[in-house]
């Protein structure tokens, strides 16, 4: 019986080794988003967002999120959220990125602009904090984003596949 969970586990271990992440499969690309007053980048958020590869090559819009945080609280209230991505080169991310959301939980709306080919990067991507209640202007900077971070869904659902043969194949040794 030992010999026949090798097999299993080696076979498993082949098929999930075929789904790790090539460029045409990649589904969740992941940003921390860097802010700079001045006083150097933070990172004050992350954005993950889904491609939905169909196939098709060249630029793609992408009208909303996977999830969203900023300043450590998921976000909900998003006005006028767009990304943009090159399908043929995803490994190097969001090309282009503007949002528009509300932070409850600390009573702060921020204004934001990224496009990683900006003319005049310290002008273009910018991102104005205001205070809701009262609409005042808290503070102001530039905006980047970190490299991106790619995992593909066959590399996803190839690993939880491993994982669940792991623990089947360890349980029943004990």
């Amino acid at each position: 019986m030992t010999y026949l969970k090798k097999i299993i586990f080696a076979a498993s271990l082949a098929v999930a080794s075929l789904g790790f992440s090539t460029a045409s499969n990649a589904a969740l690309i992941t940003h921390d988003i860097l802010f700079d007053d001045g006083a150097g980048p933070t990172v004050v958020g992350e954005v993950t967002v889904h491609l939905f590869e169909n196939g098709a090559t060249g630029l793609q819009d992408i009208a909303d999120f996977e999830s969203f945080t900023f300043f450590g609280f998921d976000v909900s209230d998003v006005f006028g959220f767009e990304a943009i991505i090159d399908r043929d080169d995803v490994f190097a991310g969001l090309e282009f990125l503007a949002f528009d959301v509300d932070v409850i939980d600390i009573d702060a709306a921020v204004l934001a602009i990224y496009d990683a080919f900006a003319l005049d990067p310290a002008f273009d991507n910018f991102m104005d904090v205001f205070e809701i209640s009262t609409g005042d202007l808290v503070t102001f900077g530039e905006i980047s984003l970190s490299e991106a971070r790619v995992v593909s869904e066959p590399s996803i659902a190839a690993l939880f596949a491993l994982a669940l043969i792991g623990f089947g194949l360890r349980r029943r040794t004990k």
